[in-house]
């Protein structure tokens, strides 16, 4: 065969060849997309229940956060709630279980013994102790009733709180005083009205528990209207406010002790008070805030003008003790300011834009 012949057949091979690839690939790529289109549609088949299955559980799944929170909130509350009566229960029994009344007994008795024996008798912060008092109020009140004895053991506090933490629950509850007590929140109200039923030292003879706002002009109101007037032995006073003219105002009744908070980083020199609103509120900081109340020296200058005389204080120094002229005076003499704040102010917390008044 001649080299022509050989060279035209293979061009006509390579024609063939070439035109069969084309068609081939042609066939390949057209069954590669009837295959593509019908995998896809298979697909899509197969996800759309999926994706209205998956939307019907996001429903579900949000109904079920929606319920699952509102139960956890159900829960805290009422865990909250547990927890608020477990530590008032759990209060009330270590300050109780602190200083018994068997042992307040014997302490009375050791005090008595002291006094008749004419020996040295203690200082107000070394017979410190607390069962409800926020400090060492309670041992205090205890040392000076049983030297200076009591006349009818009625006890008056405004702001008690709920009742587990202040200045009279001991002498109500372990010593049968007949309390007057008063706060501003129904729900502390509540609570010690509650806790006055249930403690089996009181369930019978509970003291009265007022909630009312106490003002100026409505205090000597409220104390006559609850069965309270003349002589009684204690008025404890901590409003976190407008202490000072609280007192100035009682005239309704005449205690024999008297504690109430001061400010004594004003020294003892400044007669100070924050100014008179009836609705006056402590912006408090925790429990604590350094616009309220007075300084020693205006409830000392106070005091004196309604036959009071200061005999001491708490170991802070923010609770002070007054008694009236003509009680006790052989036992618990007139102390100077000086003695419980120094000599110096520290008005290191004092705001320079706050309003105070000299009295």
């Amino acid at each position: 065969m001649s080299n022509f012949i050989k060279h035209a057949i293979n061009r006509v091979l390579d024609s063939v060849a070439a035109r069969t690839a084309a068609r081939l690939t042609d066939h390949i790529k057209a069954v590669a997309e009837a295959e593509l289109l019908r995998a896809t549609t298979a697909t899509e088949r197969l996800v759309a229940p999926l994706a209205k299955s998956l939307e019907q559980l996001d429903f579900k799944v949000a109904d079920i956060d929606k319920k699952l929170d509102s139960t956890v909130a159900d829960i805290d509350l009422k865990v909250a709630d547990v927890a608020k009566k477990l530590t008032a229960v759990l209060m009330a029994s270590n300050r109780i279980a602190s200083a018994d009344k068997g042992i307040q007994t014997l302490l009375s008795l050791a005090y008595r013994e002291l006094l008749r024996l004419k020996l040295t008798l203690p200082a107000f912060q070394e017979i410190e102790f607390r069962c409800f008092s926020q400090n060492g109020e309670d041992g205090i009140l205890h040392y000076i009733f049983s030297l200076i004895g009591t006349t009818n053991r009625k006890c008056a506090e405004l702001c008690a709180g709920h009742g587990m933490e202040c200045n009279t629950t001991n002498l109500i509850v372990n010593h049968g005083w007949t309390g007057l007590l008063f706060d501003g929140s129904a729900e502390n109200v509540r609570e010690g009205q509650n806790f006055f039923a249930e403690c089996r030292d009181t369930f019978l003879r509970p003291p009265a528990f007022v909630h009312a706002w106490v003002t100026a002009e409505n205090v000597n109101t409220l104390i006559r209207s609850n069965h309270f007037e003349g002589e009684i032995d204690l008025l404890s006073l901590d409003m976190d406010g407008i202490d000072y003219w609280i007192w100035k105002a009682i005239d309704c009744i005449r205690p024999r002790v008297v504690v109430l908070e001061c400010r004594p980083e004003w020294g003892p020199n400044r007669s100070v008070t924050i100014p008179y609103r009836s609705d006056f509120k402590a912006e408090l900081k925790g429990s604590w805030s350094p616009y309220l109340g007075a300084s020693l020296p205006a409830f000392v200058k106070l005091g004196r003008e309604k036959g009071y005389r200061l005999v001491g204080s708490t170991r802070l120094l923010f609770n002070v003790f007054f008694m009236r002229a003509g009680v006790g005076e052989a036992v618990f003499p007139e102390i100077p300011a000086a003695q419980i704040t120094g000599s110096h102010e520290n008005l290191e917390w004092v705001d320079p834009n706050d309003v105070w008044v000299e009295v």
